[in-house]
């Protein structure tokens, strides 16, 4: 199953994709009562958004597995990481 190409972007209720494409909706107002959305939308959509570096970093892991040692090599690594968790939770 091919998914949509990241990167992708957070709205204030949805996840876009470069090319414009919507990705996820994440419900703008409450299907049942219909009042405004509580903020874990918005927050659903940040973390949606985040998939594609998530992806990345993850498959960076497993290509680093069989490296034994430390230090230089696993810094670009630390960093992905880092950067991605940031943009899940929506920080700068």
């Amino acid at each position: 199953m091919k998914h949509t190409p990241g990167p992708w972007k957070a709205g204030p209720f949805n996840v876009i994709a470069d090319s414009g494409a919507i990705v996820a909706d994440c419900c703008a107002r409450d299907a049942i009562t219909g009042t405004p959305a509580p903020a874990e939308y918005a927050a659903n959509a940040k973390l949606i958004a985040a998939a594609p570096d998530l992806l990345a970093v993850c498959k960076m892991v497993l290509d680093r597995h069989s490296y034994q040692g430390t230090g230089e090599p696993w810094s670009d690594l630390f960093k992905a990481a880092r950067e991605a968790i940031a943009k899940a939770e929506g920080k700068p």
